[in-house]
């Protein structure tokens, strides 16, 4: 067996356009039969974007296809999911900054109420242990009082 029954024993599909002869020679392309539908969709499988071209015989219920990468729509997903990253990315730090404002507000005030309780505990406990005489006004009420009730005998 030589070279060229080799060849031509083997698929069509290795054959070259020089072994098949001049274009005029092949065969004529046919027109799908009714019941076969074409289909070409793009979309997201697996977080890749893909697009099916293959075509469906409606009356056997089978048919062939093949999934391809697309590139073209996986560069305008990518942009969109850029976008998408930097906007929450920023809604982040937005949050975030909010949440040191109000922090820091917060403790300022905590800070404020805190010192103004240990002024007042520290002049109550000079007043108490006989330092500076103005006593608080609670302290002269009750002193009032004391004496109101006090009967003689």
């Amino acid at each position: 067996m030589g070279a060229a029954d080799r060849r031509a024993s083997s698929f069509a599909a290795a054959w070259t356009v020089d072994e098949l002869g001049p274009l005029e020679h092949a065969r004529p392309m046919q027109a799908p039969p009714p019941s076969r539908v074409h289909i070409k969709s793009s979309f997201i499988m697996n977080g890749v974007c893909v697009r099916y071209r293959g075509w469906i015989d409606l009356d056997r219920l089978d048919g062939v296809g093949c999934l391809e990468y697309d590139e073209e729509r996986g560069r305008l997903e990518d942009a969109v999911l850029r976008d998408q990253i930097e906007c929450y990315n920023q809604r982040l730090r937005d949050f975030e900054e909010k949440q040191r404002a109000f922090r820091a507000r917060h403790e300022r005030q905590a800070e404020a109420e805190l010192e103004s309780i240990t002024l007042k505990r520290r002049a109550l406990s000079r007043q108490l242990r006989g330092g500076p005489r103005d006593p608080p006004a609670s302290l002269s009420l009750l002193v009032s009082c004391a004496s109101f009730c006090e009967r003689p005998k």
